[in-house]
């Protein structure tokens, strides 16, 4: 016979009761000084004169010149390597890709501002080693540019393989990202982890219709349901340019980890379905800065269709005992939300190296960025409650000194209204780069989050690939997240037989997940790793972020743990 769900799931409108109303209270006067700042700032910015225009030289001429994936220097540096066969097989980007990019044309007036900006929507576009754009003087009062791209191998076959004790994940994707020099994409993918087993089939074409159009479409069939999504956008063409359009649609049939208490969980059967159009407009232009509004309708909805016994399990374990899981649970929803917001985006850039990449050029937007939506969800528009909709995003990276970077980080959305508020949410994030020689960073960050009335089936997790590089998948959950990572690297940056970018790294994490109606926070909560690796770059190839094979040994559990545990993937952790 089945078991009922710990006593605390049937009670769930009096679980934040107590000590949780002051959370509340203290979620909402952030919101709202939040909404009172960016009001303010939005405010003064509809002062601000734009940026006069600069009277330079004419445009004459444009050129295109396109360097291959390896140069004739690298064919002769290593000769029995086939680099020039690489070329051979390699299809270059297409001038009419290139010229697509550019928002300059012969016979305008020269800005270095659209020049800068070009070159950086060229390097975006992940297909080429490097992209700059330099003039040259004419005769009479204009100048030629020359637009400079160096091409890259743009399929890549990514393998990601993570083990601990019975618990494997591993993924293998094949990846290309400029079909036949078009700036199309697709992507095939088979991953496993131990929640589910997934096929994923993806394509994309970030220049569609009259080239400022990017559109995606991905199919999943997993062992334990199926998604697809969709998006279309036609994102400012410009930094300072005037409208943007973005449209899109997810439906999903998936059994995701439901939490009854900390450290257990049911998979009940749900379905989860999201859309939304937006529409966004340029407000005011500084030399620091652009201030757009927005305006949109966001559908979501979600609903678990399992009636009857679930298996109950543990991170490490299926227990042999089963639970009733109720018919309605608060996790369920329908929220029809029409909004407004405003954004900012800086105007100021830098370019660094070895940063996330393994040596291509990386553009960083310094100063800061801002994302408010809000919006009322209403019953007389189908919703299943009502309330004051929102969500919230900054990044803010500024330069410390010539060598340190930094980067702080605040995302927060929910829903306020009924019982005070549903899946209400703060994650913040600080994160420090120092760079005393190009070949070395020093690089350490901290991400903590809480939440109120939080979706059971959708906490925040830590463990395997997801920043405690010793512990179980997902082996800590809950609604309170601490983390934080620290890390050494170093990086051959002359690389090795002109095609590998070779490095290895000394790093040590920590952190803990756990639900606040459960317990409070104590250090001996904590759990631990340190260890050593490899980081392993081509790069000439179009991800151009290391490959990261790490050997991690645990800290701070009070019973022995399998050691060293050993993680394959791409990427950095932080």
């Amino acid at each position: 016979m089945a078991a009922p769900l710990p006593k605390f799931l049937p009670d769930m409108s009096v679980r934040w009761q107590g000590c949780r109303t002051g959370l509340g209270i203290r979620l909402v006067l952030a919101c709202v000084v939040c909404v009172a700042w960016v009001a303010c700032v939005a405010c003064l910015a509809c002062v601000v004169s734009p940026v006069p225009a600069f009277a330079g030289p004419i445009i004459r001429d444009i050129r295109i010149d396109r360097d291959p994936v390896f140069t004739e220097a690298d064919r002769h540096a290593v000769p029995w390597l086939p680099l020039g066969l690489v070329n051979k097989l390699h299809v270059d980007t297409r001038l009419r890709v290139i010229r697509r990019e550019l928002l300059f044309e012969s016979g305008q007036e020269l800005d270095q501002d659209l020049l800068d900006e070009s070159a950086r929507k060229l390097r975006n576009l992940g297909v080429f080693a490097d992209a700059e754009i330099l003039t040259t003087a004419a005769p009479g009062d204009s100048v030629d540019v020359v637009v400079r791209t160096r091409e890259l191998w743009t399929t890549a076959v990514n393998v990601a393989y993570d083990r601990f004790e019975d618990d494997t994940l591993w993924t293998v994707e094949l990846r290309e990202k400029n079909f036949l020099g078009t700036a199309k994409g697709f992507e095939l993918a088979r991953r496993a982890n131990p929640d589910r087993d997934t096929w994923v089939v993806g394509v994309s074409d970030r220049q569609m219709i009259d080239g400022t159009w990017d559109g995606r479409l991905r199919w999943a069939n997993s062992s334990d349901g199926s998604a697809i999504q969709w998006s279309l956008r036609r994102d400012y063409v410009q930094l300072t340019g005037n409208w943007t359009v973005r449209m899109g649609y997810r439906d999903a049939q998936v059994a995701p980890r439901y939490y009854v208490a900390e450290d257990l969980y049911v998979r009940p059967d749900a379905r989860r379905t999201a859309a939304g159009f937006e529409y966004g407009h340029r407000l005011s232009v500084s030399k620091e800065g652009v201030w757009r509004t927005i305006a949109g309708v966001e559908f979501e909805y979600q609903n678990f269709m399992n009636q009857g016994p679930l298996n109950l399990y543990t991170p490490s374990e299926e227990l042999p005992v089963s639970v009733d899981f109720p018919q309605d649970v608060p996790e369920d929803r329908r929220w029809n939300t029409p909004y407004v917001g405003i954004e900012r985006k800086t105007r100021r850039f830098v370019d660094l190296r070895y940063l996330n990449a393994m040596g291509t050029r990386e553009d960083l937007a310094l100063g800061p960025e801002l994302t408010l939506r809000a919006g009322w969800t209403a019953r007389w528009l189908g919703s299943s409650t009502s309330g004051f909709w929102y969500t919230f995003g900054h990044v803010w990276k500024s330069r410390l000194s010539r060598t340190w970077l930094q980067s702080v980080r605040l995302n927060s959305r929910g829903l306020f209204g009924g019982n005070d508020g549903q899946n209400l949410r703060i994650v913040g994030s600080i994160a420090q780069y120092h760079q005393p020689h190009q070949w070395i960073t020093m690089a350490w960050g901290v991400k903590a989050g809480i939440a109120k009335e939080i979706d059971r089936s959708d906490v925040y997790h830590l463990g395997l690939n997801s920043g405690l590089r010793a512990a179980r998948y997902r082996e800590l959950a809950g609604d309170r997240l601490l983390r934080g990572n620290a890390e050494l690297r170093l990086i051959r940056t002359s690389g090795m037989l002109r095609v590998l970018t070779p490095g290895v790294v000394a790093f040590t994490d920590f952190g803990t997940a756990w639900f606040e109606d459960s317990r409070d926070f104590t250090w001996s909560q904590v759990r631990g790793a340190y260890g050593v690796g490899l980081r392993l770059a081509f790069h000439r190839a179009s991800a151009d972020v290391p490959i990261r094979i790490d050997l991690a040994w645990p800290m701070f559990y009070p019973t022995e743990q399998p050691s060293p545990v050993i993680s394959i993937g791409t990427g950095q952790i932080f």
